[in-house]
């Protein structure tokens, strides 16, 4: 009986090691549009991409995830921004680094967080509009991998 429980209990942990491995692993997306590559970025596994909505005068990408968590890509003009301002989106902090300016915070009464990158103009990114990143909805227990998955946004114009 010992030897069953005992293997019982390995298929149950490494289940559970697998299930967080996967949980935490970050994978590459090419966000494009209208044949051309706007940027890449690794982003949680695990996503649905709602699509891309082109709005006329630029475009937003949603990447959604089961908890509700979601990250947004934004580029063009005639967008509210920042784009996360609602009375509940509570800043925290802000920070301006070389090729951005980052706003973090909570959402009252959620115990969620969001973070905001208003990517700065130049020829590494788009010389007139460039783009703005989010993450929405994210639980404490998340924030680290979508942190580091805005950090990596790496933004281009190229052709596909």
């Amino acid at each position: 009986m010992k030897p069953f429980v005992a293997i019982v209990i390995l298929l149950v942990s490494t289940s559970a090691i697998c299930q967080k491995a996967e949980k935490e692993e970050l994978v590459s997306f090419i966000w494009q549009y209208n044949g051309r590559v706007l940027g890449r970025i690794k982003i949680p596994a695990g996503y649905k991409e709602e699509g891309t909505e082109n709005y006329v005068e630029g475009i937003v990408t949603r990447i959604h995830y089961r908890d509700d968590s979601t990250i947004i890509l934004q580029s063009g003009g005639m967008y509210s921004s920042p784009m996360l301002q609602a009375p509940e989106y509570l800043l925290d902090k802000t920070e301006v680094i070389s090729d951005r300016k980052i706003r973090r915070g909570k959402i009252k009464n959620e115990g969620l967080f969001w973070r905001e990158d208003k990517l700065k103009m130049g020829e590494r990114f788009f010389p007139y509009f460039p783009p703005n990143i989010a993450f929405d909805k994210v639980p404490k227990d998340h924030v680290e991998l979508f942190e580091k998955s805005l950090d990596s946004f790496a933004g281009t114009l190229e052709e596909k």
